[in-house]
């Protein structure tokens, strides 16, 4: 174990050809993988591998497979190396898409894209999440393996004070879409000027499994390793929701498109968000409500 644990390759590999086990009394089963997965040693691990060590073996209910997924410390190639060994995702990881998004919170963008190769599919109904707090790599990851975006989508981002993302989604799908009410992405950031704080602009949040700090008996050895970028944000967005409404109209979003009740985002302003009117107002706006016309 303590040879291990100092990264000592060759004392590790002449203990177990001369026969000390991988598992004893002494050690448990799965013990001397985990903490070669924990402690960022491939070579290590592939070794233990050598001398047949099951790479499957849960520590307190935590995989090596998730150990090293969801880390933003330790390189995708080990976690390459275990799905190339026999390492599978286990049910729960398929039920409510707790293994990608534990990944999104904890790990990074070249992990998760080996994972959605290997058939992790990130839920639908959490998309709201990744847009609250997944980088534009990590939003761009998931187009790429099939996911649409659509009104939904811009509105999270409008309701998120994503303007990094905003800009992205724009770019792909346009801001001209209406959502069941037939409001524009306008109206939804007028609307969303009514709040200064609102619980989806913070946008990091801590979430997803943690190892015992029972287990935690990790050495300096995980240093230097090639790893990608986070798949999440750090910190809270540093956009107002005036800033997401000045952009929008900058771009030329219809400033008096009127929704299904024939209200227009000034409509809504002088209802909600009278802070914003002036700025509406100074580009043209109109309130179809009261009679004006364009």
């Amino acid at each position: 174990m303590d040879a291990l644990l100092s990264g000592h390759l060759s004392t590790v590999r002449l203990l177990l050809e001369n026969g000390s086990d991988i598992q004893s009394s002494y050690i448990k089963a799965g013990q001397l993988v985990w903490y070669a997965v924990d402690t960022g040693q491939l070579k290590m691990l592939q070794l233990l591998k050598e001398f047949g060590a099951d790479l499957g073996i849960a520590r307190d209910g935590v995989y090596p497979l998730h150990k090293a997924a969801e880390s933003r410390e330790i390189s995708t190639d080990i976690v390459r190396f275990l799905l190339d060994n026999g390492a599978t995702f286990t049910d729960s990881d398929h039920g409510l898409g707790g293994f990608i998004m534990n990944v999104l919170d904890m790990g990074t963008i070249d992990t998760a894209r080996l994972l959605l190769e290997h058939g992790e599919v990130f839920p639908q109904n959490k998309l709201y999440w990744a847009i609250l707090c997944g980088t534009p790599d990590f939003i761009l990851l998931l187009i790429e393996y099939g996911h649409k975006p659509d009104i939904e989508w811009l509105k999270e981002a409008i309701w998120s004070l994503r303007l990094d993302l905003l800009q992205l989604l724009i770019e792909s799908i346009g801001f001209g879409l209406r959502d069941a009410r037939g409001s524009t992405i306008l109206h939804h950031a007028v609307e969303r000027c009514r709040y200064k704080y609102f619980g989806r602009g913070t946008a990091y949040v801590t979430w997803g499994l943690t190892a015992p700090t029972s287990l935690l008996r990790r050495t300096e050895i995980i240093g230097p390793q090639t790893v990608s970028p986070p798949c999440t944000i750090q910190g809270n967005s540093k956009y107002t929701a005036e800033d997401v409404l000045r952009y929008l109209i900058q771009i030329g979003a219809e400033v008096n498109a009127a929704d299904n009740e024939g209200r227009t985002p000034l409509d809504l302003a002088r209802k909600y968000a009278p802070n914003v009117e002036q700025m509406l107002i100074d580009s043209g706006a109109t309130s179809f409500s009261n009679g004006e016309k364009r």
